[in-house]
């Protein structure tokens, strides 16, 4: 018995200084003052049910409180929400008329840039054009002369041949669709000449001669009759040698 009672005496004190050690060390580690033993020993001295009823009690009341403060201001804040709201009502109308203006004279402003762009884009176009048009008149001046020069150059060159090898270089024009070119030499050809070069394209009946005679007719121009035309394209008295269309 003195043995068991030894052993429930240690054990106590050991409870006691584990105990002791633990409140010295949140003591010293700054975890436990006065004033937290003392809400210690209230919160200790009331039970978990008391607690709970107390804490809805207090809930209650809390919302009871802030229902009451919500009607009060009500009441006595009309007169004063109404002149705020009045205020606002101006302040927002005054912005927004001023937001309209600003908009009104950004637009202004904008659509001025845009004719003044316009216009200059107009000028600018107006002036391409018509340089344009002076370049344009100027090659076309450049072509004709040229054009007309070396014309002539091939024209003497081809009524310098034969009617034979005239109508074979002519023959060449046609094949390469030419036919353009070969109406102009032979329009522009002296008439004895153009009618021996006919006359050689008239011994190939195949047609040819007929064709190209129907086509110097549409520019007015009708082949004198020889001896080699007479008898295939109805003759017509002797005109004029043209010049180049």
């Amino acid at each position: 018995m003195k043995t068991l009672w030894n052993i429930v005496a240690v054990l106590a004190v050991m409870n006691l200084a584990a105990v002791v050690a633990v409140v010295l060390w949140l003591r010293s580690s700054d975890r436990l003052d006065s004033d937290r033993v003392q809400r210690i020993r209230e919160m200790l001295s009331e039970t978990v049910t008391d607690e709970k009823a107390r804490g809805a009690a207090e809930a209650v009341a809390k919302v009871e409180q802030t229902k009451t403060q919500n009607e009060q201001a009500k009441r006595t804040g009309d007169s004063v929400t109404s002149e705020q709201a009045i205020t606002a009502a101006r302040d927002r109308s005054e912005a927004e008329l001023a937001s309209v203006m600003r908009i009104r004279e950004e637009s202004r402003q904008l659509q001025a840039a845009l004719q003044k762009q316009q216009a200059e884009l107009e000028k600018e176009k107006a002036e391409v054009a018509e340089i344009r048009k002076k370049l344009d008149a100027k090659q076309a001046e450049i072509n004709n002369t040229g054009g007309d020069k070396q014309f002539k150059q091939a024209l003497s060159a081809l009524e310098a041949q034969k009617p034979a090898a005239a109508k074979q270089i002519l023959q060449v024009l046609l094949a390469e669709g030419k036919r353009t070119e070969t109406l102009d030499y032979l329009a522009a050809m002296e008439e004895g000449v153009r009618a021996k070069i006919i006359g050689e394209f008239v011994k190939g009946n195949d047609g040819v001669a007929t064709e190209l005679l129907e086509g110097l007719r549409t520019r007015g121009i009708t082949a004198p009759a020889s001896p080699a035309t007479a008898g295939n394209v109805p003759g017509a008295p002797a005109t004029p040698r043209p010049t180049r269309p």
